[in-house]
């Protein structure tokens, strides 16, 4: 393998910035939400379950209420 196939298979993913954002009722399944700023971002009503690399942090800075559906995982934290 050289050095070109080897920069090739190595991805780098923007960093999404998502602050302060209204996503209400919205599904981003499939989303990868690493590194994602999500602080202030209004998440009411979301279904957030199909979410990859969703944190415990990312869902304590954004805005949430009873109707947002969060992954298994994360909902037994929280």
């Amino acid at each position: 393998m050289n050095d070109h196939t080897l920069k090739k298979q190595q991805r780098s993913y923007p960093i999404l910035d998502l602050h302060d954002t209204f996503l209400r009722r919205t599904s981003l399944n499939n989303t990868n939400l690493e590194n994602t700023n999500l602080a202030g971002t209004i998440l009411i009503g979301a279904d957030l379950r199909g979410l990859l690399n969703l944190t415990t942090k990312q869902i304590a800075e954004a805005v949430i209420d009873e109707q947002t559906i969060l992954p298994i995982e994360i909902a037994k934290v929280i």
